[in-house]
């Protein structure tokens, strides 16, 4: 449970990085003004708060682990919007691209909380959800890093974009697969 929810969260993180730190640099390779690029970011923060009090009362309504794959394709969803921007595309792609994304990446804090506690206990809590976190950050760090290279290397961000889309594949199956240990079945 723990190595699924690891692999889960480092490709939430890889995936948010990336987006997150190129999304303007991309809005305006592609031909977009710098402040609507901006005023996207701003909107992605402002959904990402209001994700996590969604999220947060969406794990006291289903399994925790349903609603991160839930968040997962929310993100997948708002890359494809992205992805789908085109100098002549109307600002209201980009802005679905930030309220599905943004939505999507407020799942993170209160699922890792969630599925932390009811996996592994509250006794080792700390210790686990740090690891969670670490695996979540150094994602975070790599993916913002990975698509500034392939952005430098091709001079686009598409390639980046698709290892994100099958990345987020890759996290929900893994977040989809967790089960609590058996050994801690039996408390």
């Amino acid at each position: 449970a723990f190595w699924l929810m690891a692999v889960s969260y480092f490709t939430n993180g890889l995936c948010q990085g990336g987006i997150t730190q190129n999304q303007v640099p991309h809005l305006g390779d592609i031909g977009f003004p710098v402040v609507a690029a901006v005023t996207a970011l701003g909107v992605v923060g402002l959904g990402s708060a209001i994700g996590k009090l969604v999220f947060g009362w969406l794990c006291d309504v289903i399994p925790a682990k349903h609603a991160c794959a839930i968040g997962l394709v929310f993100q997948a969803s708002g890359l494809i919007a992205l992805m789908s921007v085109k100098p002549t595309s109307s600002v209201a792609l980009i802005f679905l691209y930030t309220i599905l994304f943004g939505l999507g990446i407020g799942n993170w804090l209160p699922t890792m909380s969630v599925l932390t506690s009811s996996c592994f206990g509250l006794a080792s809590y700390g210790a686990i959800f740090g690891a969670l976190n670490f695996a979540q950050y150094f994602g975070s760090a790599s993916g913002a890093l990975m698509a500034a290279y392939i952005h430098d290397t091709f001079n686009s961000y598409r390639w980046a974009f698709i290892i994100f889309l099958t990345a987020y594949a890759v996290g929900t199956a893994a977040i989809l697969l967790v089960r609590r240990p058996k050994s801690l079945q039996n408390e």
